[in-house]
């Protein structure tokens, strides 16, 4: 067996061949926090010289002693040798020099970091010098010159990281030699004692160019199509942490077998960055190595190591290195265990009779299937010791794994498809299974199986299942697709033709985990679990619906209602009681509908009051039923629960920690399909951000709660946010259902307070991106006429267009490119902090913290950048270090960091750290009961860094350089966490200056600055711009990159997220083809026939659309009509005719004031345009006739001709 290992670089758009990039300004990913030696690069970086230089060798900077920082990595793949160096640690504080070396060609620095922050590099709780240095041997040791594999790797600061935070591969080679330890020089005796005295990197040089090869991805960006088969995304992530880590023969494989198709992709495209032959020969004989050196057996040492017998380890590994068969020593290891640890004379193990009486020992304590298991088919496969002590628990099914030992006996393949790991790095995939099943020809064994075992197409469909999230289901065709192309990966002896035949004539074989289903002939497939979330909650919802409304005990009465809900200190209220009675008038109808229904959706935008029905209802329950009634209040965040605990002063939990109470959540955070408690006490149940929850989630709570004992369900929410990270969309699937099924049963709050408040258009803005309910049912605007201006998308549109203060909530800033972004968010926030806090000085160093601060404490809430992506120049990464840099240098540069964080940087949670696994006492610290406490602080909670309590005395002095800081998070200020090293920052808390959509999310500020980049991708959507605007709560600045057309385009209906996810909780209906493909025609205004009746707005306008196709017309759907002085409309139909264009206007709303008002005005800017001749006008005033629009405009068109 070798050990290999993966080797993280930083990002280079040069393919780390020792240049300088070829556009340094652009790689910001260098620097990033989940770069490698990102501290360095980006305190030492110096674009001007870099970019100067751009291209060039890096040993070809003239006149200027300057070696790029990133030099760890930058040669990795080079033919030329560099420089390279290393500055002491601060903490040092001594006269150590930096540290510089030669860096050989094909060479790169790497550590492991993991092996010097365990448990046993310590001595009386602090880390020890001389214990690192052995760990860090001991870690070195286990790789061989000139056998192990090195696999270049990305952490997530690339390129290619959308809101997934995925790790790349970038390249492999053949170990040439690992350096000699770098030391310290005129290091202090003191420093040497505390530190060591070896510079945390060891030269790592590989044999590339003559056995290795790099994927080329700098030659492909901006082509998808090519990236998307190039893209190298590990499987297994736990391979790749930490700088570096060791990776097993086993794991090397499949990594082999992916290289392989990326070889033969590069070839068949006719790259020219190598001779892909030469690479695939080389890659095809290392995949032959690695099975030999993997051998038969490759758990047979955890199996051991788990049954106490460690020291026969090494001696296996030296008998096998002196050239016994691996199999022969299999065969005598159990020939004497099953003969009771009887040991002949001759035999192999005569010196270890000891080692099988305790093997023997600890056999006693299994079943004869255990003992199977352990002897013979679980050393076929790379298990770990832990894997192998999770699969034989007799509490396995906290690892997922309900399948008893019998069943995992007669088909292994079983525990790839349950097993849940301990943690995130505890995974157990497909190939670890098919690898012990399907060995290289050339080592002589008989594979047990055929290849096309139905044991293994099982297994390999539920491998497919898995991937396809946010779907619950995918067409059978699909799955056979994704088999075909994961099979396409594998050596020859693996490969096989799965087929859809196949899959259907086997269905009952497979339908103990697999559910099919049939629509209009076509096939459909689910992980059963997943089907039966999707019965469960619909089967529940369906009964709850049914049932009669709810009788009170004691009546509820208009006057109580209003005492509920009235607030005398609204704004409004003082502004214009009128117009506020009549809204609290219409809330309290509202209420006495939904009062009495068995099971309701209170939905609705930020700022319409949700919470406030909801304390009313709360009041109203206890009134009707009696002070004693039960609640359950539900959120699926922290941050959500205790927003709703404060808003109602009722107790609110996770639905996390209600399942974890009842026994239906394990510490690995997976969940029990049975055996928890069921809840039977609570009479009302409501669930609140409902849009956030999942299927898993949901489907698990639901399962957990008996609701024949529940009399209220009520679900609050906003079906227009972004559907949940996770499974399916389950509030929507509920909310859409309801509507048609039960309409009195969900109410749309309307008009929106905020809005009417601020008097201003950010909320208006933000509906033209819903499904707006409220024109179905809900909210009648004439009822509240003079409340607001009536202005229709259009209007809104053309005042975004208009760009600048449109109104007191919103102001629209258009950019060009990312240097003119950065310096528009610059000022931007400047005007805003002069706003907000008049008297500061912006020239002061920490300007953005005294910005948010407020008397005695400081409000993260106050700003907040929001955008789309992590990566690209716009993304949260590059902005938040830009604003750091802007804004908090002094801090960063004059005191130092810890994992790219400093004094004062704003900061997000972005895990949780729950009751299973808090900040511990010795971590956060109470300073109102004065001592150290443990505390829960939640994925989302944001705050700021502040110098620890130890140097607050001494921080700022000059020369004063950090190496701890702590962190206060919002609504937890009588606590400090305390953060001492890289590791416990970078694993917990992040720069918040900006985050991204899917984080913001549950949450809102005072001020969003949204950006917007006119790029046409998957990840933008109409929830993702919605669920960012409607963060804010006083105003929100949106930056648009050139023009209006990233708004248009998201506005159109189809460029929706929610429309694109197959789910099937009370209706079956799936997502056609064309739209699941991503096609480019929605974003030219192109209507598929198929989807016409997604793509339009009005049943009205899906008959045009139809009359159109059946003519053979071509046509474009709301395509922007520009007049020459910039201003623009939307025609519902752009027609394409003789060579020139016609604008189809489908009036179907005359007769409404407003309305009529609205189309007058776009009439006339018709006429003054010289379009008006081109136009042609249908009404319906006396029902919809289609024949006679058809006939009037073909008329027309004859009238043109």
């Amino acid at each position: 067996m070798t050990t290999h290992l993966s080797l993280r670089l930083a990002w280079h758009d040069n393919g780390w061949n020792g240049h300088i990039c070829k556009n340094p300004k652009a790689n910001f990913y260098c620097s990033g926090r989940y770069s490698y030696e990102a501290e360095m690069i980006r305190k030492d970086k110096n674009l001007e010289i870099e970019i100067s230089n751009q291209g060039k060798h890096s040993t070809e900077i003239k006149n200027l002693n300057y070696t790029p920082p990133c030099c760890f990595g930058i040669n990795a793949f080079s033919n030329k040798e560099t420089n390279c160096y290393k500055k002491p640690q601060v903490f040092f504080n001594d006269d150590t020099k930096v540290s510089f070396w030669k860096m050989p060609p094909a060479s790169a620095c790497t550590w492991p970091f993991e092996e010097m922050y365990k448990e046993e590099v310590k001595t009386s709780g602090n880390f020890d010098a001389n214990k690192r240095l052995k760990a860090m041997k001991e870690y070195f040791s286990k790789f061989e010159e000139s056998k192990s594999l090195i696999f270049h790797y990305l952490n997530y600061d690339n390129p290619f990281n959308k809101e997934n935070k995925d790790y790349i591969i970038v390249g492999i080679s053949t170990l040439k030699k690992i350096g000699d330890e770098i030391k310290w020089e005129n290091q202090s005796s003191d420093s040497v004692k505390k530190f060591g005295n070896v510079v945390w990197g060891r030269i790592i040089t590989s044999d590339y160019p003559l056995s290795g090869f790099r994927i080329p991805y700098e030659k492909y960006i901006g082509d998808e199509e090519v990236l998307n088969k190039l893209l190298f995304i590990p499987e297994n992530n736990r391979l790749f942490k930490y700088g570096t880590r060791h990776i097993s023969d086993d794991d090397a494989l499949s990594l082999i077998e992916h290289y392989i198709e990326i070889a033969n992709y590069l070839k068949e495209i006719g790259d020219s960055s190598e001779n892909w032959q030469d690479r695939i020969d080389w890659l095809s004989s290392c995949l032959g190595t690695l099975w030999k050196n993997r051998g038969v057996y490759p758990g047979l040492s955890s199996v051991l190591d788990f049954l106490e017998a460690p020291r026969l380890i090494p001696f296996i590994k030296n008998s096998m290195e002196t050239g016994v068969d691996e199999k022969e020593i299999y065969k005598n290891l159990i020939g004497i265990i099953k003969k009771r640890g009887s040991i002949e004379k001759s035999n192999l193990f005569n010196n270890y009779k000891d080692c099988f009486e305790t093997i023997i020992d600890r056999l006693d304590d299994f079943d004869n299937d255990e003992n199977k298991l352990l002897l013979e088919t679980l050393p076929r496969f790379d298990f770990n010791k832990e894997q192998i002590k999770n699969i034989l628990s007799p509490k396995r099914k906290q690892n997922g794994l309900y399948s008893s030992t019998e069943e995992i006996l007669n088909n292994p393949y079983t525990v790839c498809e349950e097993y849940i790991g301990d943690n995130i790095d505890d995974n157990i995939s497909f190939n670890k299974i098919d690898n012990g099943f399907f060995l290289s020809p050339k080592l002589g064994v008989e594979n047990e199986y055929d290849k096309k075992d139905i044991r293994r197409f099982r297994s390999l469909i539920i491998d497919s299942l898995k991937k396809i999230t946010p779907h619950s289901f995918t067409s059978a065709e699909e799955i056979i697709e994704m088999i075909t192309k994961k099979l396409d990966f594998m050596p020859d002896w693996k490969k096989t033709d799965f087929n859809l035949n196949r899959l259907l004539r086997k269905k009952e074989q497979l339908e103990s985990k697999i559910y099919f289903k049939d629509s209009n002939e076509k096939k459909f497939i689910y992980l059963k679990d997943i089907y039966k979330f999707e019965s469960i909650i619909g089967q529940t919802i369906q009964e709850i619906a049914a049932r009669p409304e709810i009788k009170l005990d004691r009546p509820v009465t208009t006057s109580d209602w209003k005492i509920y809900i009235y607030n005398e200190d609204c704004k409004l209220n003082k502004e214009n009681q009128k117009i506020y009675q009549k809204i609290i008038d219409y809330r309290i109808d509202q209420c006495k509908t939904l009062f009495i229904k068995p099971i309701s959706i209170i939905s609705g935008e930020a700022g319409t009051g949700k919470t406030t029905i909801v304390k009313a209802i709360i009041k109203a329950i206890r009134k009707a039923h009696g002070e004693g009634s039960s609640f359950q209040l539900l959120a699926p965040t922290g941050k959500a629960a205790e927003r709703l605990r404060k808003a109602t002063g009722e107790s609110a939990d996770t639905i996390h920690s209600f399942l974890a109470q009842r026994g239906w959540l394990y510490k690995n955070f997976s969940f029990a399909r049975e055996g928890g408690s069921i809840e039977e006490d609570k009479k009302t149940v409501i669930i609140d951000e409902s849009s956030m929850i999942d299927l898993h989630l949901l489907g698990t709570l639901f399962k957990s709660i008996n609701f024949h004992t529940v009399k209220r369900l009520i679900f609050v929410g906003d079906y227009n946010q972004l559907p949940p990270i996770g499974i399916g969309k389950p509030f929507v699937d509920i909310v859409n259902w309801i509507k048609k099924s039960y309409p009195d049963n969900i109410v749309v709050l309307s008009p929106n307070l905020r809005a009417i408040e601020n008097k201003g258009l950010s909320l208006r803005l933000a509906s033209i991106f819903t499904d707006r309910f409220d024109e179905v049912k809900g909210f009648e605007k004439d009822k509240f006429s003079g409340w607001e201006e009536e202005l229709y998308d259009e209007d809104i549109l053309r005042k975004v267009q208009e760009g600048g203060e449109i109104s007191k909530d919103l102001k629209v800033v258009y950019w060009n490119d990312e240097d003119e972004l950065k310096e528009l968010i610059k000022d931007e926030i400047k005007n805003k902090a002069i706003e907000i806090e008049n008297d500061i000085e912006l020239s002061e160093n920490n300007v953005l913290y005294k910005i948010f601060k407020s008397g005695v404490d400081s409000d993260p809430d106050k700003l907040q950048l929001i955008t789309p992506y992590r990566s690209e120049e716009y993304g949260v990464e590059a902005i938040n270090q830009f604003i750091q840099r802007e804004f908090n240098n002094y801090c960063f540069q004059d005191k130092g960091s810890i994992g790219g964080i400093t004094y004062f940087d704003k900061v997000i949670q972005y895990i949780n750290r729950l009751k299973s696994n808090p900040y511990n006492k010795y971590e956060a610290y109470s300073f109102k009961n004065g001592r150290g406490e443990s505390l829960e602080v939640y994925n989302g909670e944001t705050g700021f860094i502040y110098p620890h309590s130890f140097d607050k005395k001494n921080w700022k002095w000059g020369g004063f350089k950090l190496k701890r800081f702590q962190a206060k998070f919002k609504g937890k200020e009588d606590y400090r966490v305390s953060y001492k090293s890289s590791s416990s920052v970078e694993e917990n808390i992040e720069l918040a200056y900006a985050i991204s959509v899917h984080k913001a999310q549950g949450s809102e500020f005072d001020n969003v600055f949204f950006i917007l980049p006119n790029k046409k991708s998957n990840l933008l959507s109409k929830e993702l711009f919605y669920t960012g605007v409607t963060r804010a709560k006083f105003h929100t600045t949106l930056f648009i990159e050139k023009n209006i057309e990233p708004l248009l385009r998201l506005r159109r209906r189809e460029n929706s997220i929610i429309i694109k996810i197959n789910s099937s909780i009370l209706k079956f209906v799936p997502i056609p083809e064309v739209i699941l493909q991503a096609s480019n025609y929605y974003e030219e205004g192109k209507i598929h026939r198929t989807l016409i009746d997604i793509m339009v707005r009005s049943k009205s306008e899906a008959l045009i659309a139809n009359m159109l196709y059946s003519e053979g017309i071509k046509f474009d759907y709301e395509k922007p009509l520009y007049a020459s002085d910039g201003t623009m409309y939307l025609p519902d139909f752009t027609i394409y005719y003789m060579g020139d264009e016609w604008y189809w206007e489908h009036l179907g709303l005359l007769g409404n004031r407003n309305y009529e008002k609205h189309w007058e005005k776009k009439k006339k800017w018709y006429r003054d345009n010289n379009y008006f001749e081109k136009l042609y006008t249908t009404e319906e005033k006396s029902g919809a006739d289609s024949k006679k629009w058809l006939a009037g405009f073909l008329e027309k068109l004859g009238k043109w001709k």
